[in-house]
């Protein structure tokens, strides 16, 4: 798996890892490439890489590469605009009815707090898109792009509707401007130069106040 950014200063190598693509890439590269990443890495593992020696062989002349049926993208969408969503992602998206899509995944419902875009936890959802022709997933691409841009897509309510539908833990964090002691608390992802300290931390006593007479009794928690 690689990553590769291209800002106006030019390209920026992010991650080169031995690991599947996130979320939707497998099944995209398989629609587009009839090849399943995870079906391979699978048989790798569970049956000795039957189908993978099939493809790879020592001493072959030249290497096996997968075929390209069609081209596919996988098109994160980006709102400009903050309030409570007045009309479904995913209606308004499908009422283009553009021949590239296949699957539409909005990241808010209708009715719910949406915010502006600023990173991939903020965006207002994803578009997956195949298709034997790359400039007709442009075309539909520039399509999406003109509703978001238009407003059309992002219109919003200042305030809640009834019944507005809550954010889950993870969406309301990351569109989130409260501070964090206000936040729900959420897991610690630590490095290993603070085990140690993390260690100490989880195992220290706890005092917790009885309810009835007001003492503080210690509560040692210990993590196996």
């Amino acid at each position: 798996h690689t990553e590769v950014m291209f800002p106006p200063r030019g390209p920026i190598l992010v991650e080169v890892n031995a690991r599947l693509h996130g979320l939707q890439g497998p099944r995209l590269i398989e629609l587009a490439t009839g090849i399943s990443k995870a079906t391979y890495a699978a048989d790798t593992l569970l049956s000795r890489g039957n189908l993978f020696h099939k493809l790879y062989q020592e001493g072959r002349p030249g290497r096996y590469l997968y075929p390209r049926l069609k081209h596919c993208v996988q098109l994160v969408l980006c709102c400009g605009a903050e309030g409570y969503l007045k009309n479904s992602i995913q209606d308004t998206i499908a009422a283009l009815n553009l021949p590239s899509i296949i699957e539409i995944l909005p990241a808010v419902e209708k009715g719910q707090f949406i915010s502006r875009s600023r990173d991939l936890p903020t965006s207002s959802g994803s578009v997956l898109m195949v298709h034997e022709s790359m400039e007709q997933i442009k075309e539909d691409t520039r399509k999406i792009r003109e509703v978001e841009e238009s407003g059309e897509l992002y219109a919003v309510y200042e305030e809640p509707p009834v019944g507005s539908p809550v954010l889950s833990p993870a969406r309301r964090r990351a569109c989130s401007n409260m501070s964090e002691e206000a936040l729900e608390p959420r897991i610690r992802l630590d490095s290993l130069e603070k085990m140690d300290e993390l260690w100490a931390s989880m195992n220290s006593p706890v005092l917790e106040a009885d309810a009835e007479d007001g003492r503080e009794t210690e509560i040692v928690i210990t993590v196996f």
